[in-house]
C-alpha cells in the first residue's frame, strides 16, 4: 500500500547551518533526503555524472584514484558562471531522477509523513517548484563569511567570492514558506525547526483528513 507524503524543499545559502536543519527535522521524525549527496554519488567514478565532468572539464580534474577533485573543480566553477552553469546543466537531470525514485520508492513502502529534500542550489535550478512548501535557512552574512572560511579553510576573499557566486540570500528568502535564521545560538535554530515542522505537520494532517488547509 502506497503511503502518503508532504513534499519539503529545504535550501539557503553556503554555510548557513542547513545540516543543523536537516538534523533537528530528522530527529522529529521526517524522512531526509540530501540532494547534496545525491550529486556526489552520480559523480562517483564510473557513473554517468562522472563521465560528463570528464568529458567537459578533462582528466585534470580527477585525482589518482579516478575521484573527481573537487576543490579543482570548485576553483574552475567558482571563477567562471559559465562553466558553473554548464556543470549544473549537466548534473541536475540526474540528480532530480535520483530524488524522484527515492521518493517513489519511500512511497512505495508505505511511508506515511514528510520528506524534506535538501539542496543547495534548489532554487537556482528551479526545482523548488516541486515541492509543497519550502524552508530556506539563513543567517546573518558576517556570520555567513566566517562560517564558510573556517569550515572550508578559505581566505576571507575567496569565502566572499563563492558567496557571491550564488543568488543573494534576499532572492531565495522570497521564494519561502517557512524561513529559518541560524545566526543565533543552537537551541534558538531548534527552537524555529519545531515551531516551522509542527506547522508543516498540522497542515499535512489536515489535508489527509480532508480539512481546510491554513494560509501560512
Amino acid at each position: 500500500m502506497s503511503g502518503s507524503v508532504m513534499r519539503v524543499g529545504l535550501t539557503g545559502g553556503i554555510a548557513c547551518g542547513k545540516s543543523v536543519v536537516m538534523r533537528e527535522l530528522g530527529r522529529l521524525g521526517c524522512h531526509l533526503i540530501d540532494a547534496d549527496q545525491i550529486a556526489r554519488d552520480v559523480v562517483e567514478p564510473e557513473q554517468p555524472g562522472w563521465q560528463r565532468v570528464v568529458q567537459q572539464f578533462g582528466p585534470e580534474v580527477l585525482l589518482a584514484d579516478g575521484q573527481i577533485d573537487r576543490r579543482r573543480l570548485g576553483r574552475i566553477i567558482f571563477s567562471d558562471p559559465s562553466k558553473r552553469e554548464r556543470l549544473n546543466h549537466m548534473l541536475h537531470p540526474l540528480i532530480l531522477e535520483a530524488e524522484e525514485d527515492r521518493i517513489y520508492w519511500l512511497k512505495k513502502s508505505g511511508f506515511h509523513g514528510l520528506i524534506v529534500v535538501e539542496a543547495a542550489l534548489m532554487i537556482e535550478a528551479g526545482s523548488h517548484k516541486n515541492y509543497e512548501k519550502l524552508i530556506v535557512v539563513y543567517c546573518d552574512p558576517t556570520v555567513q563569511l566566517k562560517r564558510l572560511a573556517l569550515r572550508d579553510k578559505l581566505t576571507m576573499d575567496e569565502a566572499r567570492g563563492r558567496i557571491e557566486s550564488q543568488m543573494p540570500l534576499e532572492d531565495k528568502m522570497k521564494h519561502a514558506s517557512h524561513l529559518i535564521d541560524t545566526s543565533g545560538s543552537l537551541k534558538s535554530t531548534n527552537e524555529q525547526v519545531r515551531s516551522a515542522y509542527y506547522a508543516l505537520l498540522d497542515q499535512f494532517l489536515r489535508r489527509e483528513a480532508g480539512g481546510a488547509e491554513p494560509l501560512a
